[in-house]
């Protein structure tokens, strides 16, 4: 894992993960064309720009890393490339605000 030095550097309030990926890809749906009722009509299978699996370990990363720095008790959230929430973890002790923080920073490192 190799984190930017947004984590790096010591936080005083939330830190926020936002990860782009590779951008949701669609199957093709067939018989869509003509009228559609449910004949013939196939549903789409969504493959996630940002997998949990991947959202998990760099919001457990995180964790460690301010526990490491002695950061005070944070929230971490991890976005996919679509601005869609994938996880979020609220460490035991931190301030109210502290998710609604990191989705602000979150979606703020997205939007640049």
């Amino acid at each position: 894992f190799g984190f930017g030095p947004a984590l790096r550097a010591p936080l005083a309030t939330a830190a926020a993960v936002a990860t782009i990926g590779t951008g949701a890809a669609l199957s093709p749906a067939a018989g869509m064309a003509g009228g559609g009722g449910g004949s013939g009509e196939k549903l789409r299978k969504f493959r996630p720009s940002m997998p949990l699996e991947t959202a998990s370990s760099i919001i457990d990363e995180s964790i460690k890393l301010a526990r490491q720095h002695d950061i005070l008790p944070l929230a971490v959230v991890v976005l996919d490339a679509g601005g869609q929430i994938v996880a979020v973890k609220r460490q035991d002790g931190s301030a109210v605000m502290r998710v609604d923080i990191a989705m602000g920073k979150a979606y703020g490192a997205l939007s640049m």
